[in-house]
């Protein structure tokens, strides 16, 4: 039978002491399924929308319960996808795809949950026809941000803090993104159509960032050696070792 190239792949002891190998290659790659899974997502999402909510106009009073059903379809789709492209792209740093796959599906379920309170408040409120806008994009922004923080978290925890601190760094630039259209777009016809294609972005930015730090660390580690965020949590398990067999010499004597 034969063999998938990526199953050659070996890693040197330097890659699995030193922080995730995200080399300007595997950024591009990244990147690229980023963008291409945002417009899926995207396209997704149009379809149903136009197929349940009947056109894009926010005076026609889009159901955010229906909004809602049908982002946590695309989202999931398109988190299923970006994770199998980093099991794909990063075969040596993600290992052991299915918990991953089954982690990013039961978040997708449980932000579902969690955002559905909030279609519901607008739902039932007196709030502006925007509203419904704001709300979408922050459950695709959320969405993306946590995908990428739990893969990061399950496959690379010895470098946890590295993981969170990129991706708040994506989480923030990503958020710039309706902030800038709010303030640039006034409520049309068209203004649900073109959120949905500003919420497509979300995957290309939130990933693209992320995986953009991870990558000037480790090229700061390849070329310096400066290890500041490297396996933090085990040096913080080694001091409470050394503090508990002091206590215990202390003890006995």
């Amino acid at each position: 039978m034969e063999q998938n190239a990526l199953d050659n792949i070996t890693v040197s002891t330097e890659e699995v002491l030193g922080p995730p190998k995200v080399d300007a290659v595997g950024f591009f790659l990244i990147s690229l399924l980023a963008l291409v899974t945002g417009f899926i997502v995207w396209i997704i999402v149009f379809l149903l929308a136009y197929v349940f909510l009947g056109n894009f106009s926010l005076q026609t009073g889009a159901s955010p319960i229906i909004l809602a059903m049908i982002a946590v379809f695309g989202t999931t789709i398109g988190n299923i996808i970006l994770t199998y492209g980093l099991c794909n792209i990063f075969p040596h740093i993600f290992r052991g795809s299915k918990t991953l796959y089954i982690q990013v599906t039961l978040f997708s379920v449980v932000l579902y949950i969690c955002m559905s309170f909030v279609y519901f408040v607008i739902d039932t409120l007196p709030f502006e026809p925007g509203a419904i806008l704001g709300v979408y994009v922050a459950h695709i922004i959320f969405d993306v941000f946590w995908v990428v923080l739990i893969t990061g978290l399950l496959s690379i925890y010895r470098y946890s803090l590295l993981v969170f601190y990129a991706s708040l760094a994506s989480l923030i630039f990503s958020a710039l993104i309706p902030v800038f259209a709010f303030s640039e777009l006034t409520t049309s016809t068209n203004t649900l159509f073109i959120f949905m294609a500003f919420s497509a972005l979300v995957f290309f930015v939130t990933t693209s960032v992320a995986y953009g730090i991870l990558a000037l660390y480790y090229r700061l580690y390849t070329t310096s050696g400066y290890d500041p965020l490297g396996n933090t949590f085990s040096r913080i398990i080694e001091e409470e070792r050394e503090l508990e067999k002091t206590a215990e010499k202390e003890l006995f004597q």
